[in-house]
């Protein structure tokens, strides 16, 4: 189940982030993430690989301008089955 939050987030300008994604549970879930978020405006590249916790995979994105956690949940979009619960910019 994905969760739709709309509220003050931080944007990664020309730079990366790293998010962690639940749902992510075979190669056409991956093929999936990376196609929805592939479509934000501002996303240049994805790369998905396992994360630290079991169901949880970690998410590098790429950006090109600033992206926020709040366009790539909506992305995602609600019931999914896909959720971002963690969104760090890194310089």
């Amino acid at each position: 189940m994905a969760i739709l939050w709309l509220g003050t987030a931080t944007a990664a300008d020309h730079g990366v982030v790293e998010a962690t994604v639940t749902g992510i549970r075979c190669q056409a879930c991956r093929a999936e993430v990376t196609r929805l978020l592939s479509e934000v405006p501002g996303v240049a590249n994805i790369e998905i690989s396992g994360g630290e916790k079991a169901g949880e995979q970690k998410v590098v994105i790429r950006t090109n301008q600033a992206v926020t956690e709040a366009q790539a949940k909506v992305a995602l979009g609600d019931g999914s089955g896909f959720e971002i619960i963690a969104w760090k910019a890194k310089d």
